[in-house]
């Protein structure tokens, strides 16, 4: 079924505005023409492109057999260019006219040729012969006798004037030759599609043509003015193979009422190729196109520049003293301490400020799929305003678009949200790694449902109330995944493969199923088919909290039925890599005890400067960093505090961007296994001293026993 359909016998005085509204009432229209011939003569037919199948189907059950001014009307589905079964065009006016009309022109046609035969004879098969026809046409019709061949008289004249433009003339004509005789060429994989609808959407592109394969690109220009598509737009795809079979398959079809008319496209290189002429020029060009990549950068990382002077504005104190290791009472303080925690308050401010703009932090940290609107703006200078870096974006000229900016008031990143993917793509091209004020701009893809809500801003108390709700709701889950769905309760090998489901069986009957038997949890694997639509595969697994359940369900569910489907059970032979992964993330943000494990230490910091650190947000039992044999400390550390909520406080602030000497510092709840004390750690360490005491004693008495023999010998000797 198609979206576009063709009209018939229509009346000769009818205006494209009339032939328009007269079908519109049907549906959404895509296009309507009416069809003329050269001369401007109306051949009584017209198109209708709808935006849906079910639109052009309504229209021509609603429309087919009845009359606009006494003329009946002949109401059919348009056939696609690319059909091979396409009926024979029937009007005089057609192009592909295939076949003579009447009988009488076609036995004309036959005597014709078989009087050429009878006069060529044996030339009639000579194909020498019939290449000296064609070059003999060449000449009186005044074309190039061969096809590849070029005028004499352009470059004789050329050269007699200038040799240089002569040979520039020769290289083009070569280079036009070369064009007209080349085949379509697909190794980039890049596809122009045009003549689409003003109403297509990018998401509807990229829908249609990821049928066949993994997209790099889908680009979509739109107008400035009107914020409406172009008409035509540039598809990218990751394997040349598959975009030659989407240009086999759609070039010539209907889609959204209009026919698509695909060509090879150049690749990107090309089409932005540019003549760099110093390292500079081709460096910033590199540096661009890596900027496009989905590296996820640290969101809240803040130079240590930035952070002094920020510190410094805030308390009112020279940067200078930030430096400065020496304190009024005349005790040292490491300078890479104060500015770590200057570093971690700065952090947490822009945490509540963003949280209050509705932005979902925890998507930063998260592998999501990336965003086409919304980019992250980065390496700002400390002192930005929003009014400087918006007039630095309307000189670039991409400010046309902006529907949300949200930026701090430390001014160190923004967040800025447009309104259309190409007028993003043009805001990010322009302003990655471009200059302001001397530093380069960093830019990133945000992730995607970044944001929360419509963007609209809230007043000061609603935030405060909606902050204050979220505490709470936190709270609630909290305290329900402690008491009612822990990971840590599920035994190993509790986990059951079940097959042979009903593709209508959803996670929540299977699991009301084996729920007689004990507390399970139940997921079905499932797939995402061309059409977007998730759809199950028949399979699924069920996980017991303990190991007997999973075996009694084996026993006693083994063939029953489920939504008239037999299952079949056994246990799962997968080894949970996806559930430990989630695990030891849940762990590692879990809190256990009051140490904490403390990763990615800088080798240069000592045991004193990470009890600087941590002292800070509570009292401390120990700091311990663990030695290698030069003495030099491992890169890691535990440090214990007296009180868990003290632990937790320091936690939360220091977990989330918190760098020492420009490292990052990586926090984790330590394991069971580390949390031993070191009264117990001495313990063993005396147990072992004392087996190897036992050993010294043993050898001894194994010498005691060996003195006694020779003894015993030398007073056999004397005696004899």
């Amino acid at each position: 079924m198609g979206s576009r359909i063709i009209v018939k016998n229509l009346p000769k005085k009818i205006s494209d505005e009339k032939f328009r509204t007269h079908f519109a009432s049907v549906g959404e229209i895509t296009d309507a023409k009416l069809k003329f011939t050269k001369d401007g003569k109306f051949r009584q037919f017209g198109f209708v492109g709808f935006r849906t199948d079910e639109q052009a189907r309504k229209a021509i059950d609603y429309f087919n057999n009845t009359y606009i001014d006494a003329s009946k009307l002949i109401v059919e589905l348009c056939q696609p260019l690319n059909e091979a079964n396409k009926t024979r065009p029937w009007s005089k006016h057609s192009k592909s006219k295939k076949e003579p009309e009447t009988k009488k022109e076609a036995k004309k046609s036959n005597k014709k040729e078989d009087m050429m035969q009878k006069l060529l004879g044996p030339l009639g098969k000579d194909d020498q012969f019939f290449e000296f026809l064609e070059a003999n046409k060449a000449i009186k019709s005044k074309e190039n006798i061969w096809k590849n061949d070029i005028n004499l008289d352009i470059r004789q004249t050329s050269k007699s004037a200038d040799p240089d433009k002569a040979e520039n003339e020769i290289q083009t004509e070569d280079k036009k030759i070369v064009d007209v005789d080349q085949e379509p060429d697909f190794e980039n994989g890049r596809l122009f599609v045009r003549n689409l609808c003003y109403e297509c959407k990018e998401e509807d592109l990229e829908k249609l043509f990821a049928m066949y394969g993994p997209l790099v690109e889908v680009n979509m220009p739109i107008d400035n003015f009107s914020k409406k598509p172009k008409g035509f737009a540039y598809i990218t795809c990751m394997f040349p193979e598959k975009a030659l079979q989407a240009f086999n398959d759609l070039d010539g079809t209907v889609y959204q009422g209009r026919m698509l008319h695909i060509l090879p496209a150049k690749s990107k290189a090309e089409a932005d190729e540019i003549d760099e002429k110093n390292f500079k020029q081709k460096k910033q060009a590199e540096m661009k196109k890596k900027a496009q990549s989905s590296h996820n950068w640290n969101t809240l990382f803040i130079n240590q520049n930035s952070v002094a002077n920020l510190m410094a504005n805030k308390y009112q104190v020279d940067k200078s003293d930030i430096y400065d290791v020496h304190s009024a009472g005349g005790k040292k303080a490491s300078a890479a301490v104060k500015l770590a925690v200057g570093e971690t308050q700065i952090v947490n401010d822009i945490r509540k400020f963003l949280l209050r703009n509705h932005v979902k932090l925890d998507a930063f940290g998260s592998n999501r799929e990336r965003s086409k609107t919304v980019m992250l703006v980065k390496n700002l200078p400390n002192d930005t305003n929003e009014t400087e870096l918006k007039e630095f974006i309307a000189k670039q000229k991409v400010d046309g678009g902006m529907k949300r900016f949200v930026m701090p008031e430390y001014g160190i990143a923004c967040l800025i949200e447009f309104n259309e993917r190409q007028e993003a793509r043009d805001a990010f091209k322009k302003l990655a790694y471009r200059k302001f004020k001397s530093v380069p701009l960093y830019l990133e893809w945000a992730p995607v449902d970044i944001f929360e809500g419509d963007g609209q801003q809230m007043d000061s108390e609603e935030n405060e109330n909606k902050e204050e709700e979220i505490g709470e709701n936190k709270k609630v889950n909290e305290i329900l995944e402690k008491e009612s769905d822990n990971e840590d309760d599920y035994e190993e090998n509790a986990t059951l493969f079940v097959k042979n489901l009903n593709f209508d069986t959803n996670e929540e009957d299977l699991r009301k199923l084996f729920s007689k038997i004990g507390k399970c949890k139940a997921t079905i694997a499932k797939k995402i088919s061309h059409n977007k639509e998730t759809l199950s595969m028949g399979y699924g697994f069920v996980m017991f909290k303990k190991s007997s359940d999973a075996k009694e369900a084996i026993k006693s569910l083994q063939g029953c039925q489920l939504d008239g489907h037999c299952l079949e059970i056994k246990f799962s032979n997968r080894t949970g890599a996806v559930d430990a992964a989630k695990k030891k993330a849940v762990q590692m943000t879990k809190q256990k005890s009051s140490k904490i494990l403390v990763r990615n230490i800088p080798f240069e910091a000592k045991a004193k400067e990470i009890e600087e650190l941590f002292k800070v947000f509570g009292e401390l039992k120990y700091v311990r960093l663990p030695k290698k044999i030069d003495g030099a400390h491992r890169g890691f550390g535990f440090v214990d505090f007296v009180t868990q909520s003290d632990a937790e406080r320091a936690f939360d602030a220091l977990s989330h961007s918190t760098h020492l000497f420009g490292r990052r510092l990586v926090l984790e709840w330590a394991e069971p296994e580390q949390t031993q004390d070191v009264e117990i750690l001495r313990q063993k360490e005396e147990q072992l001293s004392g087996s190897r005491n036992k050993k010294l004693k043993k050898s001894q008495i194994l010498d005691d026993l060996g003195r006694e023999e020779d003894d015993l010998r030398m007073d056999v000797g004397t005696e004899s």
